[in-house]
């Protein structure tokens, strides 16, 4: 009977002590639903509702943490938003696009850490922009203005848009293009020094991280120089004397468009004939501009050749020098409604 009192004192000792708390004994942690799901960003976060036996000093770190797996924990990659107990909000950076990912909010205190609710969301998919080819306006015998709309830009910046354009259908990065600056909304570009008389396709392009959206097509037909042009002559040579002809012969010659890019000429020596010799035009010769390359072609009525020897333009004026097979030569400036290409040349 003597031990009997220190037993009982043992059992009340046992019974009156507490075993430690755990975590989970002293705070509890809510996540938030996440919303907010781009390409590479979503929002969370929580609420620590602390315990009788704990403060919200006694919180030391909070966050979400987040993976490709359930349960993510702290040592997978978390935000750090803040100290103490109370709501909080999480912005996720740096996601994958659309990537499945496993979300739970955290607390820690001393003796550990505790968990929220897991939730899982998808991030969005990587999108090309979404891009409008306007219709091309002031179009001209080498030039033509385009513009284009970027109406989405897939969630990512645009840092390159502009205009690709060729002779083929479907333009693409690999054919002519001209860049027009970066952004969304609606943009312009002048195509310059293209070939006359020549139809051309184009589409607007703008890219982003996710790669290079195309607009639809368009197409137009550049201008051809068929029509009259005025001329001013300057002999050079000629076999007969030609001191009435100087110091230059003026008049018109029409040029009719025979195919693309090629037209016969009313009178191939621009009035030299009919100064010198008093022949009548010289016929039968075609001018054939290809792609800025300008040449004389055929013989005329008489069997004699052409050749130009000399090029120069300013867009208003055409000066050209020319020789025949027969020796005479000349400079002539031609002057026409709606000017000269530009980058007319031998």
């Amino acid at each position: 009977m003597r031990g009997l009192p220190s037993l009982l004192l043992l059992l009340l000792l046992l019974a009156c002590t507490k075993e430690a708390a755990s975590p989970t004994d002293l705070f509890r942690v809510i996540t938030t639903k996440v919303t907010g799901v781009g390409i590479t960003t979503a929002q969370s976060g929580g609420q620590v509702i602390s315990g009788v036996q704990t403060s919200s000093a006694d919180i030391i770190a909070r966050g979400v943490c987040f993976g490709q797996f359930p349960n993510p924990t702290i040592a997978d990659p978390k935000t750090t938003d803040g100290v103490g107990a109370g709501e909080f909000v999480s912005n996720l950076t740096g996601l994958l696009p659309g990537t499945k990912y496993y979300l739970r909010a955290y607390a820690t205190i001393a003796q550990g850490t505790v968990y929220g609710e897991e939730f899982f969301f998808t991030t969005l998919p990587l999108q090309l922009p979404m891009v409008i080819t306007r219709a091309a306006t002031d179009v001209t015998h080498s030039g033509a203005t385009t513009g284009g709309d970027i109406v989405n830009n897939g969630g990512l910046p645009v840092i390159e848009r502009g205009f690709c354009f060729g002779l083929s259908p479907n333009p693409s990065l690999d054919d002519n293009k001209i860049l027009s600056g970066t952004g969304t909304g609606v943009f312009t570009s002048l195509l310059t020094n293209l070939c006359t008389d020549q139809p051309y396709y184009v589409r607007a392009f703008a890219t982003t991280g996710a790669g290079t959206g195309y607009g639809n097509q368009i197409q137009f037909t550049t201008g051809a120089l068929s029509g009259l042009a005025e001329y001013s002559t300057t002999v050079l040579a000629a076999q007969n004397d030609f001191s009435q002809c100087l110091p230059s012969i003026s008049g018109s010659v029409q040029l009719v468009k025979e195919s693309s890019g090629d037209y016969s000429i009313s009178d191939a020596s621009f009035g030299l004939y009919g100064c010198v010799y008093f022949f009548p035009p010289a016929t039968g010769v075609s001018l054939t501009v290809d792609c800025g390359v300008i040449f004389l072609g055929g013989s005329d009525q008489g069997s004699k050749s052409y050749t130009l020897t000399s090029v120069t333009t300013n867009g208003t004026e055409l000066t050209i020098e020319w020789i025949n097979s027969a020796g005479d030569a000349a400079r002539t400036t031609l002057t026409r409604t709606g000017g000269w290409p530009m980058n007319l040349h031998l």
